[in-house]
Parts: structure tokens; C-alpha cells; sequence
């Protein structure tokens, strides 16, 4: 659903069983490959299974997040614009995270935030690990004023890029306090813009993620911004 490559063995079995014979050899396929019909019970299937969340109140937004080998190109914003189509239909909250850098250059910035504005899709700010095509800046930037997300993915740069027999590896990062201090200003300027601002600690290794968040929520709380 966002460019990204799925392993035909691990589809629903109805899905597997109903792909055309020369997809089904295949070990990967991507949305392009499908038939209409096919791309369109993907979409279904997912938001089915997620909608006991939002029946119970649990639900926060659908992360959309487009791997860097999706740059900035028209078609790529009609597949942003496709993906927001289809969850606008039925009442579902998105948050757009992109994992190429070049949709943040002066040349194309301000398009990038243009483009996710009149979508109403919330950007995601990345705290990631620098030097990579995939590393984007730290922008405090809110393009929906219902939410605002900011994704901790941890900088780890030995791993980030690399082939790890455990994708836990790449996030195998625990931010110290000066890190997770730097923030505080862009979380308040977020959060002036934004009704909601979500902040996701993705550096999922141990208990890593789980402790940056307590500690992050306790500088919150000290420094009067309330939660």
C-alpha cells in the first residue's frame, strides 16, 4: 500500500488463492503488480482488522510510511494522494512519514508540506540516524491541525542501513537525556499548531522504547506542558 514489497507466502490465504498464476510464483509482489480488484481487498482487508480499534476508542491514525526509494515525483504524490483517497472514504485518521530525503531539499520542501496539507494527511517528524538517503531532517512541522506525530526510530548507524537477521537491530538505540532533551522546543511548537501531538518510540529493542517514552513523558510533565 506504500511501495513497499510483500512476500506472497505471507498474504491471507484467500488473497494468495486468488492471485493470477504468474504473480503467484513470484516470492515478492508489489501493489502495482495486483489487478484493481485484488489492490482494492488488500485495502479492505486491512482497515477491517483495524476497526475493533477504532470501535473501542483505541485507535489513534494509520501510519502511512513510504520507503526512500520513494522520492518526490508526481506519481508518488498520486500514490500518496490514492492512499488518502481510500481511507478518506471511510473516516480514517493518516499520518505520512517519508524516508527520502529529497522530498525535503529547498527545491521541493515546501511542495512536500503543500501536498500533505490539502490532503489533511499529519506529517510525521523523524528523530533518525544521519548521513543515510533515507535520513530526513528534524522538522517540526504540523499539516494538520487534528494531529501531529513525532517517530523516535533511535541513531543507530551501523545497523540502519544494513542487512540484520533481526529488524529490531536497526532500532537497537537508547536515547540518553541531552537527546531526548533537544525536543522539548519542537514538541511545545508542535503542539501550539496541533490538537493532538502522538510521540512513537520506535527504537522497539528490549526496553528501550518503553523507557525513552517514561523519561520523555517525565521532562513533559517537569517542564509544564502537560500530557
Amino acid at each position: 500500500m506504500t511501495g513497499q514489497p510483500s512476500e506472497v507466502n505471507r498474504l491471507p490465504k484467500e488473497l494468495r488463492d486468488a492471485l493470477p498464476a504468474e504473480l503467484s510464483k513470484k516470492r515478492r509482489i508489489y501493489s502495482d503488480d495486483l489487478p484493481d480488484e485484488l489492490r482494492d481487498a488488500v485495502w479492505s482487508s486491512f482497515l477491517d482488522a483495524l476497526a475493533p480499534l477504532r470501535e473501542s476508542g483505541r485507535f489513534g491514525a494509520i501510519l502511512l510510511q513510504y520507503p526512500r526509494w520513494v522520492g518526490p515525483s508526481r506519481a508518488n504524490a498520486r500514490l500518496i494522494e490514492e492512499a488518502r483517497a481510500r481511507l478518506e472514504r471511510g473516516g480514517w485518521r493518516a499520518a505520512v512519514e517519508l524516508r527520502n530525503r529529497a522530498w525535503f531539499d529547498e527545491r521541493t520542501r515546501a511542495r512536500t508540506f503543500d501536498l500533505l496539507r490539502r490532503n489533511d494527511l499529519s506529517y510525521v517528524s523523524v528523530d533518525s540516524p544521519p548521513g543515510f538517503e533515507s535520513s530526513v531532517p528534524a522538522i517540526p512541522e504540523v499539516t494538520s491541525p487534528k494531529l501531529a506525530v513525532v517517530r523516535f526510530h533511535g541513531r543507530n548507524t551501523d545497523t540502519w542501513e544494513a542487512k540484520v537477521t533481526q529488524v529490531s537491530q536497526r532500532f537497537r538505540y537508547l536515547y540518553d537525556e541531552t537527546q531526548l532533551r533537544e525536543w522539548l522546543p519542537m514538541i511545545r511548537a508542535i503542539s501550539e499548531q496541533a490538537e493532538e501531538v502522538h510521540l512513537v518510540f520506535n527504537n522497539c529493542y528490549g526496553n528501550y522504547g518503553t523507557t525513552n517514552a517514561l523519561e520523555t513523558a517525565a521532562m513533559l510533565l517537569k517542564a509544564g506542558y502537560g500530557m
